[in-house]
């Protein structure tokens, strides 16, 4: 799976909005999900596992980077 074209795709939006982001995750998971559709469930429940785990990784990623420039804004 292009887990980096994901990072990539929500990094370049102009507004990085929520609902922009949840857009782009929902895309991922259908695509997985298409991809997958021939392979045993244990596989499948694996790799959406791993997207899951993936995008909340980028969201804590977001967030950080948020608060960051929050303080750096604040001195």
């Amino acid at each position: 799976m292009r887990r980096g074209a994901d990072r990539g795709q929500v990094s370049r939006l102009p507004s990085q909005t929520d609902e922009a982001r949840c857009a782009i995750y929902d895309r991922a998971r259908t695509a997985l999900q298409e991809a997958l559709r021939d392979y045993e469930p244990p596989l499948v429940a694996k790799e959406q596992a791993a997207l899951d785990d993936a995008i909340r990784t980028l969201e804590v990623i977001d967030d950080i980077r948020e608060e960051a420039a929050a303080l750096s804004s604040s001195r």
